[in-house]
């Protein structure tokens, strides 16, 4: 279990370099670029197939930090992981679409 847990600990630090947790850890912090609220990569990341949870589903007061906690052992397999993290990591690159749509 902890040689999963570093693998996955591993290729997050590759990918989201950013990302803070302890090498064995089954998850890290993510504080996002002052681009981005973490609500509007929340749903970015759900219009990608990803289910994200915003530091607000953890903070004990009312001013959360702006970041994500990313579970790394959610997914079952590394394989399915990485390329969900390489998700993450390019919507980080691209910066939140400034496109709003009123109806």
């Amino acid at each position: 279990v902890r040689r999963e847990a570093q693998a996955r600990r591993a290729a997050a630090a590759e990918i989201l370099p950013v990302a803070r947790g302890s090498a064995d850890s089954i998850h890290v912090w993510l504080d996002l670029p002052p681009a981005w609220e973490a609500d509007s990569l929340r749903r970015a990341a759900q219009d990608q197939g990803l289910s994200l949870v915003t530091a607000q589903a953890f903070a004990t007061g009312r001013q959360a930090p702006n970041g994500m906690r990313i579970s790394l052992g959610g997914p079952a397999k590394l394989a399915v992981l990485i390329p969900a993290l390489e998700k993450i990591a390019g919507l980080l690159a691209q910066g939140p679409s400034s496109e709003k749509l009123v109806v």
